[in-house]
């Protein structure tokens, strides 16, 4: 996983923590695997990366007889920003 949905996960836990009243979790991670020392915070990574696992977007293929360079290299940049946060994109 991209450390920007790392960085969105811990961001989130924190929040919601704060938010509840509750002392920030501990997010240290062990050196040998990364994985996070405590197994409720690690059980909360393998369900924040499992629900983006399951996001595909559809992005609309360019119809037959257009061939507008503009409208290709648009869909191009949208699969590309879906893809940088973290996306599948289906085309």
């Amino acid at each position: 996983m991209s450390d920007k949905l790392r960085a969105e996960f811990e961001a989130a836990i924190k929040k919601n923590q704060l938010a509840g009243g509750f002392r920030p979790a501990n997010l240290d991670r062990c050196a040998f695997d990364d994985s996070y020392v405590l197994p409720e915070v690690a059980g909360a990574w393998w369900g924040w990366q499992a629900s983006r696992e399951a996001l595909v977007i559809e992005l609309p293929g360019a119809c037959e007889c257009c061939h507008d360079q503009s409208a290709i290299d648009m869909n191009e940049a949208c699969a590309q920003a879906v893809e940088a946060a973290g996306l599948k994109v289906q085309s």
